[in-house]
């Protein structure tokens, strides 16, 4: 560990799983930008401090040496890095040219919840 990182406080926050629909409650403990474990929110309502290996495995996705920070658009020499604000612009501009060529209804998301006991799609 950078000695850096050995100055820093140990922090511990409380998150939610983005890995499936399931969205369970995460305690994740940092020294720094190092997570040293992540664990089930036992405060949780739903998850009620229970994780599958997915949400363990958040923590080699966070520190993977060739996981995506920034965004990058494909060019005709590779791929180039670009601001958050230039990448939802052109975002935002295609899809707008989408539905001007195809209609509104051309573009959609669907948002799938589900809870113990209840799932719920949301589709727009």
């Amino acid at each position: 560990m950078p000695e850096s990182q050995l100055k820093s406080p140990l922090i511990t926050q409380y998150r939610t799983c983005n890995l499936c629909e399931a969205m369970c409650g995460l305690k994740i403990e940092l020294k720094g930008h190092k997570i040293l474990s992540i664990k089930g929110d036992q405060q949780d309502p739903f998850s009620q401090a229970h994780i599958c290996p997915k949400a363990v495995a958040l923590q080699d996705l966070y520190q993977d040496k060739d996981r995506l920070t920034k965004p990058v658009k494909k060019t005709a020499n590779g791929w180039q890095e670009i601001s958050w604000k230039e990448a939802f612009k052109q975002v935002g501009s295609q899809i707008k040219n989408i539905q001007q060529q195809y209609g509104r209804n051309a573009v959609g998301a669907i948002l799938v919840l589900v809870i113990p006991g209840c799932i719920t799609a949301i589709v727009w």
